[in-house]
C-alpha cells in the first residue's frame, strides 16, 4: 500500500449468563487507515459476536479449558476493508495454567473461514501468552501468534497485498500455504479489583509481513 499506517479504536463485551457460559461481542469500534497508495479514510469495522462455554475449571489447580465460537458478518465500511462477501467465523478453544503461583500460560487455538469462499481466507491461528506477577498487580507479558493460511479469495485482491491477521479478512489471493508468526512484548497491571490496564508492541518474526511492520496495542479494562 505504499506505506502508511492505521488505527483502529474497539471495545469487547463480555456477559457472563451463567457461570460456564459467555456471551462475547468483539472489534465494536473504528478504524482509521492512512495509505500513500489509497489516501485517508475512516469508517466502522465489522462486530463479530458468539458464546464461550467454560468445559473444565479445576480451582485447585489453577486450570481453564473453555471453547467458543464468533460470527462475524458484514457490518463495517468497504472503505476499511470490510464488507464484502457474507461475513466469517471464528471457532476457538482456550486452555489456561498456572504454575508457582505467579506464573500464568494462556493458548488460543482456533479456525477461521468465509461463509463464502471467494471473499474471504480461511486460517488457523494460535496464540501463546505467558506472563510473571510481580508485587500482586504486575504483569510482564511475551505473546507468540501464528496465523497458517489454507486457503485465499478470489475476488481481485492481489498476494502482493498480504492479509489482516485476523483483524481485516482481506480475501487475498493465492494466500494458501502462507504463514504469519509475530511477537508481542507487553506489561499489564491490576489497578484495583474490578480495573486493569496494559500495553504490548507487536512485531512479525516470520518473513511474511502482510499489512505489519509494527503493532502498539493498548488496552483498558473493567469488570463487574
Amino acid at each position: 500500500l505504499a506505506g502508511g499506517n492505521f488505527q483502529v479504536y474497539a471495545a469487547q463485551i463480555h456477559l457472563a449468563i451463567t457461570e460456564r457460559l459467555t456471551l462475547i461481542a468483539d472489534k465494536d469500534g473504528i478504524a482509521n487507515i492512512h495509505s500513500g497508495a489509497l489516501g485517508n479514510s475512516s469508517g466502522l469495522i465489522n462486530m463479530s459476536y458468539g458464546l464461550r462455554y467454560l468445559l473444565a475449571r479445576d480451582v485447585e489447580n489453577q486450570f481453564l479449558w473453555s471453547a467458543g465460537f464468533l460470527v462475524e458478518p458484514n457490518m463495517g465500511y468497504a472503505s476499511v476493508f470490510q464488507n464484502h462477501g457474507s461475513g466469517v467465523m471464528t471457532t476457538f478453544t482456550t486452555v489456561g495454567k498456572e504454575f508457582g503461583d505467579s506464573w500464568h500460560v494462556l493458548n488460543t487455538f482456533g479456525y477461521q473461514f468465509g461463509f463464502e469462499d471467494k471473499y474471504s481466507s480461511s486460517f488457523f491461528y494460535n496464540s501463546l501468552h505467558i506472563d510473571r506477577q510481580f508485587f500482586g498487580w504486575l504483569y510482564p507479558l511475551a505473546e507468540v501468534n501464528w496465523f497458517g493460511y489454507n486457503s485465499g479469495g478470489d475476488w481481485g485482491q492481489p498476494n502482493a497485498l498480504g492479509e489482516g491477521d485476523g483483524l481485516l479478512n482481506l480475501g487475498t489471493t493465492g494466500m494458501a500455504g502462507h504463514n504469519l508468526v509475530t511477537l508481542a512484548l507487553g506489561m499489564k497491571a491490576r489497578l484495583s479489583t474490578n480495573v486493569e490496564t496494559g500495553f504490548a508492541w507487536e512485531f512479525p518474526l516470520s518473513n511474511q509481513k502482510d499489512l505489519m511492520d509494527n503493532r502498539l496495542i493498548c488496552e483498558f479494562i473493567v469488570r463487574y
